[in-house]
């Protein structure tokens, strides 16, 4: 379990990128910016969750009956 939720010092985006993301929100920046699972955010890294949420069952995996955030738009949301 302390492999799995500990703390990742490469990021996956510039330190600018991180910046941009985190001055929306410290949540967001943490889930893009890091690889892994986070102690907080178990949602699997993905910019499609819905595809995801129709494939866990064929990997053994319970999803949520319902993915939190805004509903699927037509807009480039990549964090729900």
């Amino acid at each position: 379990a302390l492999e799995t939720f500990r703390w990742h010092h490469t990021a996956t985006v510039t330190g600018a990128q991180y910046q941009q993301l985190s001055d929306q929100h410290r949540l967001i920046a943490d889930v893009v910016a890091f690889k892994g699972p986070h102690i907080n955010h178990l949602t699997p890294r993905t910019l499609d969750i819905d595809q995801v949420q129709v494939a866990m069952p064929g990997k053994g995996i319970t999803p949520k009956a319902v993915i939190e955030g805004p509903p699927r738009r037509q807009c480039p949301i990549l964090l729900r």
